[in-house]
């Protein structure tokens, strides 16, 4: 009868944790709203300038290994005392692991961002004064800590944004948000 008692147990062992881990369904989908700075240097020649804004997010869960996200964000802010606003939106995979307590995930997105200013502040900088080109992410990541089985809070995400606006010379943007995910479970 002992040599049969390991394997029961261990097979009860098994069944449990199954069905504990069956209970922690991942979210289907994931919406994030927050705020988000960004430091943009729209010419190598300027200095760096703070914009303040939003970020949001959709993230959609295609396969338990791979998650589809649309980000949209939007900064503001002056150079020279004229508004200078940007607005980016990326899409692609990201890949993250969702824990009962803590959520860590990284991306790589792909889109386009627009710069415009008022006055033609943006032209000597550019050499247009206004333009929208390619966006890149190519790393980027967060975590966050889940408050309950719907809200988390997103305690930091940063991704280096990467243009080619106007003068067509990559630029690096490193940006940062924060802010809530509302979760859709099946």
């Amino acid at each position: 009868m002992e040599k049969y008692m390991k394997p029961i147990l261990c097979s009860l062992l098994i069944l449990l944790l199954s069905s504990v881990a069956m209970g922690q369904t991942e979210p289907k989908v994931e919406i994030f709203g927050g705020y988000s700075y960004i430091n943009i240097k729209p010419d190598f020649d300027q200095d760096r300038v703070s914009l303040n804004g939003w970020d949001s997010n959709i993230a959609v869960k295609l396969r338990s290994y791979l998650t589809m996200e649309a980000d949209f964000s939007g900064h503001y802010g002056n150079i020279n005392g004229m508004n200078v606003k940007m607005h980016t939106f990326v899409f692609g995979p990201r890949f993250g692991r969702h824990g009962k307590r803590y959520n860590w995930y990284g991306h790589s997105l792909y889109g386009i961002s627009h710069i415009s200013g008022d006055g033609g502040v943006l032209t000597p900088l550019i050499g247009v004064p206004a333009d929208t080109g390619f966006a890149f992410i190519p790393g980027g990541g967060g975590f966050e800590i889940n408050l309950n089985q719907k809200l988390t809070y997103r305690v930091f995400q940063f991704d280096l944004l990467l243009t080619n606006l106007g003068n067509g010379v990559g630029q690096f943007h490193p940006r940062v948000s924060a802010g809530i995910v509302f979760s859709l479970r099946n």
